[in-house]
């Protein structure tokens, strides 16, 4: 993986609201994103964007599906001074 600060997921399609339990970022076997802040560029409706990154599969964040897989919208990752690439 590519040294960089920022890392974005988008262009999610659904047919209902997006609820994800999981998201980290990984380069091969080495979690990349511990120390990262996660943000998005939508609000979520239930959950917590922390409940991403806790790898508890049973805590969710979860977001309307206009607002998942409008155009505009990103999760971002800002490695910042988590930066280990």
């Amino acid at each position: 993986m590519p040294a960089a600060r920022h890392w974005r997921i988008v262009g999610i399609a659904a047919r209902g609201d997006v609820a994800l339990h999981t998201l980290q970022l990984f380069d091969g076997d080495t979690r990349r994103d511990a120390g990262a802040t996660l943000t998005a560029t939508h609000a979520h409706v239930a959950g917590a964007l922390a409940a991403l990154q806790d790898a508890d599969a049973g805590s969710s964040c979860t977001f309307a599906r206009a607002a998942a897989t409008s155009a505009g919208f990103a999760l971002v990752f800002d490695l910042g001074s988590a930066l280990n690439v």
